[in-house]
């Protein structure tokens, strides 16, 4: 009688492995993304930094130079931008 009243235990188990397990997975991916991240953003700036010190040691103007960082950061940065959709859809 005992037996029966222990069937359908391991179940119960499976299931709540199964949701650790799944918020592990979660967990992980979103740290490699947030490394992924970080490390296309340093990319980025350190292009800007080395944009912005070429234009300064060929122009001497802080504005310019500024303006190159700002421009390089722009092409190199793609973490939150999306695809140019201006011809998409067009009825021509």
């Amino acid at each position: 009688m005992r037996r029966g009243a222990q069937r359908g235990q391991a179940i119960v188990l499976v299931a709540l492995i199964l949701t650790v397990l799944f918020g592990f997975v979660g967990l992980a991916m979103d740290g490699g993304r947030g490394y992924l991240d970080r490390r296309h953003l340093q990319a980025s700036v350190d292009a800007a930094a080395l944009a912005a010190a070429y234009n300064y040691m060929n122009h001497t103007d802080y504005a310019q130079a500024e303006v190159a960082a700002v421009a390089e950061f722009a092409n190199n940065e793609r973490l939150y931008m999306t695809p140019n959709c201006s011809g998409y859809g067009s009825m021509s």
